[in-house]
């Protein structure tokens, strides 16, 4: 037998050592009785409260992140928009396709209004 092949078989028998040891712990655990928290009402309707105030935070949160994100996103479409408006050929003429799509989303705007 090569070596490749014995260090793969002792690395198979210690996982699986391995393993059986972590499922013996866990049945060993399991076997243990667990004590009760033992909450009153209001101790449990205060848990709930809280965790619901959390969850509320949590997603007005991500909200704000969304919206700062979105008006972030916006300013860097306006400064772009605004290089592609002063932007010149290598004659030095102006670009007319910004100028252009400019128009028809100006045109599209108010078409929809």
């Amino acid at each position: 037998m090569s070596k490749k092949y014995d260090r793969d078989t002792k690395s198979e028998a210690n996982l699986r050592r391995s393993y059986f040891k972590l499922v013996d712990q866990e049945k060993q655990e399991s076997a243990q009785p667990r004590e009760s928290k033992g909450l009153s009402f209001q101790d449990r309707l205060k848990l709930k409260h809280e965790r619901k105030e959390r969850k509320r935070q949590s997603q007005i949160e991500k909200t704000r992140k969304t919206y700062q994100k979105l008006k972030e996103s916006e300013k860097t479409r306006e400064v772009q928009s605004k290089k592609l408006q002063k932007a010149k050929t290598r004659t030095g003429q102006p670009l007319m396709a910004p100028r252009i799509n400019n128009l028809l989303d100006k045109i599209k705007s108010e078409v929809s209004k």
